[in-house]
């Protein structure tokens, strides 16, 4: 980009076969595809050169904007949901306990009902696609949302290529249809992705869908 070139596939492996390195052969056009329209130079000068959610278009948070703490003040804070059940010994809880007890306890910002154009829709997934896979590709996009991801899988444990993500807002989901949509695997299988589809009634009763993603988080 400093060079004034356009980020394309054909440059891009240009510069990795030069700097000796080696990626997946659909990685290059899919980058190429994700930058084609964006303000590069202006990306790269947010906050002093680094990323971060005014590099995809959204402004910086003002000084003394309301953010999210990760951290409950000290002495306060909402507390954990252990589902009726009591506090446990300690050294028992198992993960899976952990994060529903956090997400029900409030803690983790995103759960309860989403918007429908926070969900993305996928279709022509391998058939060994998991739910952590999914969050391995739809991460860098954005924030998603607790237990938000989930690859449909079969009787006999493969994946029929649909699988949901929920993303924390509109942006991120748009985002990542924008990149991924009509990009062809090496296989010739070509990844069909849309913004999640409205269930009928959904906008009479006014209120958001909660969404069709329940899986890894």
């Amino acid at each position: 980009q400093d060079s004034g070139l356009d980020i394309t596939e054909e440059s891009l492996n240009t510069l990795i076969k030069t700097a000796g390195g080696s990626v997946e052969p659909f990685f290059p056009a899919l980058f190429a595809k994700m930058c084609k329209g964006k303000d590069l130079e202006g990306m790269l000068k947010f906050g002093g050169g680094g990323g971060g959610p005014a590099a995809w278009g959204k402004s910086a948070p003002s000084k003394g904007a309301e953010r999210f703490a990760p951290y409950p003040p000290k002495g306060g804070g909402k507390g954990f949901d252990f589902g009726g059940k009591g506090p446990m010994e300690q050294g028992t809880m198992d993960f899976r306990t952990m994060l529903k007890g956090l997400v029900k306890g409030g803690n983790i910002p995103g759960a309860g009902p989403r918007p429908e154009d926070q969900c993305v829709y996928i279709k022509g997934l391998p058939p060994d696609t998991s739910d952590f896979n999914l969050y391995e590709i739809f991460a860098p996009f954005g924030a998603i949302a607790p237990m938000g991801v989930k690859a449909m899988i079969k009787d006999d444990g493969s994946c029929n290529s649909i699988g949901f993500v929920d993303f924390q807002d509109p942006h991120s989901a748009q985002m990542a249809v924008q990149a991924l949509n009509g990009t062809q695997l090496p296989d010739g299988t070509v990844l069909q992705l849309n913004i999640k589809r409205p269930r009928k009634g959904a906008e009479k009763g006014g209120g958001a869908d909660k969404g069709g993603c329940k899986g890894y988080i």
